[in-house]
């Protein structure tokens, strides 16, 4: 049987999270800011932010509920990717301690 006009939300959270986090990895950190507000707050068709749950639930109650708590949970798994794989030159990046000499037969300090 076709399911392609059927509702998964498991492949909604796959698809909202691959977005999520390509746009992360693509947006300058003001931009991502901005990205996740407006998809929280209006979303689109494919991912519901708070608007689009307003939108769409006088008409079908529960597969808006459905479609917004898969989208936020995508967009949650994508931000959770992009933050454990974001590159050490991203100014949100939390630089870990160093080990730094100050002359040759000194033991290295942690710098913090």
């Amino acid at each position: 049987e076709d399911q392609r006009h059927q509702f998964s939300a498991i492949a909604r959270q796959n698809a909202v999270h691959n977005e999520t986090l390509a746009l992360m990895e693509h947006f300058s950190p003001v931009q991502r800011v901005i990205f996740l507000l407006y998809a929280g707050l209006l979303g689109h068709r494919d991912a519901f932010g708070l608007a689009q749950l307003v939108r769409y639930w006088p008409q079908h109650r529960d597969l808006a509920v459905r479609q917004w708590v898969a989208a936020m949970q995508g967009r949650w798994q994508g931000v959770q990717t992009w933050w454990q794989s974001r590159a050490p030159g991203d100014p949100l990046t939390p630089h870990p301690p160093y080990r730094k000499t100050q002359d040759a037969g000194t033991a290295a300090k942690t710098e913090n």
